[in-house]
């Protein structure tokens, strides 16, 4: 069968729903203000959440950790001075941004939608907490038996009826009764609660009424045994209450979650592209291909939300494609790959129908979390105190970055810069290396450029040196030096490190006058640790991160001096901080995972900047 006629058509009314659950609730976390920009504050509740739920550099020493805490609000407050100057300024106002807010903005509002329909309702009765209280100290096991009907159900319970022992109920009961049969432990919190419901109402003849149950339809248990549940053993009254409610309210809310999720998905009907399905499912297998060792686990190939951003670059053409047709606009390609960073698509196939076909499901329950989202903005959800809260955390970090990579990608390192730097290490540099030079040394311009004048005639180097260099221990010998450490003419040998055999170096000002070279021969001393190219490479992109860092630093100590920083050291001092190294991600309601904060930019030396006083030139 063509794959591209099972994408055309899909019903959301036949999806198969997944349930994550809720991001765990915190206690209240102190508000204290540490900081502030002008009159926004920075909180001890933003800097605790920043740093305890992800990693921060050397949070697992208790001893400097009054340091780590400053330098992670200097982080914070670095972040937060460049992303409101990146909006100031327009950076970054592309659509790739806008594509990346929309999305996170549309799991926020999912999220916020969740609480409200299904995790704000989910609140048990007191009866029935008190009811499952009684059933929580006991685990049961139990033989289901499946039947066709009501009466093959009454047939089958007067034979069970009639069993003594329950060694003898394989001979008892001949299969031809029951349609299928199973053994299961039930205990409080069974995702049917019609099964957990008449098992724990069984009596002493071991036998459970007939039933209808909406997973196995009409059913009868057998009781083979009853026993302490082992959790409720370890607790007391008051954590068997909680651990009960907790239970109540998770099945609670995963009924209310579905019934929800049907209720706005049934009357919508969507038609996909499966061209541009066959598009983004060639993709992600030729990304698979390119590494199939790094994108396979134990369950499968997967999708990462790395591998979403190198999908989003190469499929930029089609990026504005409509994907999908649906009530309420088109949802594009662009706008599905921004919904696949927040999931864990997992294929055990790396290509074939059986892929395409998991990719369709997949595709099916993204555009339903699309509908609720359209749902949730119909609310003005998107407007709400909680989404804004969870999202100006992520949009600051992505202005921040993008206004942070722009300068960063504008500030370079010139060779004369390179060139100082050796010169000012000369000892050091120049003790490892030997150059072999033919040099013409005069005493002033003119004269070297005569010097020039003759070479370009066509007389020879060693002539011209002989008749004008004035270094006459060289000139004697036709201008040539012989090999000499470069830090006894560290002018003269950092240019010929430099330079390419028989090339004309110069003129250079030196203190004896003005010189002009070529380079015959270079070497590196055995204490060399490398040679001079890598050598001066490694220089470069060591002075570039430097020159990098100043700018950065002097750029945001001037922000943070006309936005009017302050910070409150005392109290900074009291906040309390785990030491516990953590990657805390955030489950989503009705779908979805994020990490529960962005990760701070180890940005703080500006603040050495900051406190400096200003030199006020008159």
């Amino acid at each position: 069968m063509k794959y591209d006629k099972i994408i055309i058509a899909l019903f959301f009314f036949v999806f198969g729903f997944a349930l994550f659950s809720a991001a765990q609730q915190q206690g209240p976390l102190p508000q204290d203000t540490l900081a502030r920009i002008g009159t926004t504050p920075i909180t001890a509740r933003d800097l605790i959440r920043r740093v305890e739920l992800m990693p921060w550099p050397e949070k697992i020493r208790p001893s400097r950790m009054d340091s780590k805490k400053a330098q992670a609000l200097y982080a914070m407050l670095a972040e937060k001075l460049l992303a409101a100057e990146a909006r100031r300024m327009g950076v970054p106002d592309d659509t790739a941004m806008g594509r990346m807010r929309h999305g996170l903005e549309n799991l926020l509002i999912r999220a916020e939608l969740y609480k409200r329909e299904v995790a704000g309702k989910a609140i048990p009765a007191e009866k029935e907490i008190r009811t499952a209280l009684k059933r929580y100290t006991s685990e049961l096991q139990v033989i289901l038996y499946v039947l066709n009907s009501e009466e093959d159900a009454q047939v089958l319970l007067k034979r069970l009826r009639n069993i003594k022992k329950p060694d003898s109920l394989r001979a008892a009961v001949p299969a031809f009764l029951y349609r299928a049969m199973d053994t299961v432990v039930v205990n409080v919190g069974l995702s049917d609660t019609t099964v957990e419901r008449v098992a724990y109402e069984i009596g002493s003849t071991r036998v459970s009424k007939p039933f209808s149950s909406s997973k196995f339809g009409w059913a009868v248990m057998y009781l083979l045994d009853r026993h302490p549940n082992p959790a409720a053993a370890k607790q007391n009254s008051a954590d068997r209450y909680r651990s009960v409610e907790k239970i109540l309210r998770s099945r609670m809310e995963k009924d209310l979650a579905e019934k929800y999720y049907y209720k706005i998905l049934e009357p919508k009907f969507a038609q996909a592209d499966s061209t541009v399905f066959n598009l983004l499912a060639d993709s992600i297998v030729g990304l698979w291909k390119e590494d199939t060792v790094k994108y396979h686990a134990k369950n499968g190939y997967f999708v990462t939300a790395e591998m979403t951003d190198v999908l989003l670059d190469r499929l930029h053409p089609f990026l504005d494609k409509s994907f999908v047709d649906l009530d309420g606009g088109k949802l594009t390609l662009g706008e599905i790959l921004e919904m696949l960073r927040y999931e864990y698509f997992v294929s055990p196939d790396l290509e074939g129908n059986r892929l395409k076909a998991q990719l369709n499901e997949e595709i099916k329950r993204l555009v339903g979390c699309e509908i609720l989202s359209r749902e949730g903005r119909k609310e003005y959800l998107q407007n709400s105190e909680a989404v804004q809260r969870d999202l100006r955390p992520w949009t600051d970090y992505w202005a921040a970055r993008a206004l942070f990579y722009q300068m960063r990608e504008r500030i370079s390192v010139a060779d004369d810069d390179v060139m100082q730097h050796f010169m000012k290490y000369k000892e050091i540099f120049g003790s490892h290396y030997e150059v072999n030079v033919r040099e013409i040394l005069c005493a002033s311009l003119p004269d070297i450029s005569q010097a020039i004048d003759e070479l370009q005639r066509g007389s020879s180097f060693s002539q011209v040196a002989r008749q004008f260099s004035i270094r006459r221990e060289w000139a004697t010998n036709g201008g040539e030096s012989g090999y000499f450490l470069v830090r006894q003419h560290p002018d003269i040998g950092f240019h010929a490190l430099c330079a390419d055999t028989g090339t004309l170096v110069g003129p250079l000002h030196l203190t004896e006058g003005y010189s002009v070279f070529k380079l015959i021969g270079k070497r590196r001393m055995k204490e060399a640790g490398a040679d001079f190219d890598t050598l001066r490479q490694n220089i470069k992109a060591w002075l570039l991160t430097e020159q990098r860092k100043q700018v950065m630093d002097r750029f945001i100590a001037d922000l943070a001096r006309r936005q009017q920083v302050s910070i409150n050291y005392s109290a900074l001092k009291n906040v309390k901080i785990t030491t516990i190294p953590m990657f805390t991600r955030r489950h989503i309601g009705f779908g979805g995972t994020m990490s529960a904060e962005p990760i701070l930019m180890q940005q703080w030396d500006w603040i050495k900047e900051f406190q400096q006083p200003i030199n006020i030139v008159p």
